[in-house]
């Protein structure tokens, strides 16, 4: 979904307001998805939440368990050297984000 919204960024190039903006959207998505929302993309989900305001949407755990997810491959790729030492970078999902 991160992907969906963003693009295929390279990890190195993922910065907090990545993380807000997909957090954002994904506050829009709905919790019951039937008919064409259940095939639809994450641009396309948070767009029919916006213009749906009383349906309910995901609740706050699917979020913090999406950010996570991705949050969880950026931490593997900075461990694992896709992202080099040289770089510097801060992980986009933490809550105090320091350089690493």
């Amino acid at each position: 979904m991160f992907i969906q919204w963003h693009g295929n960024l390279p990890v190195a190039a993922i910065k907090k307001s990545h993380a807000r903006q997909y957090r954002e959207a994904l506050q829009d998505v709905p919790q019951r998805r039937t008919g064409d929302l259940l095939k639809a993309s994450l641009p396309e989900l948070s767009s029919w939440g916006r213009k749906h305001p009383e349906v309910p949407k995901v609740s706050p755990g699917t979020i913090n368990k999406q950010l996570g997810a991705v949050q969880a491959i950026a931490a593997w790729a900075f461990s694992n050297g896709v992202i080099t030492e040289d770089t510097a970078w801060s992980d986009p999902f933490a809550k105090n984000a320091g350089a690493r």
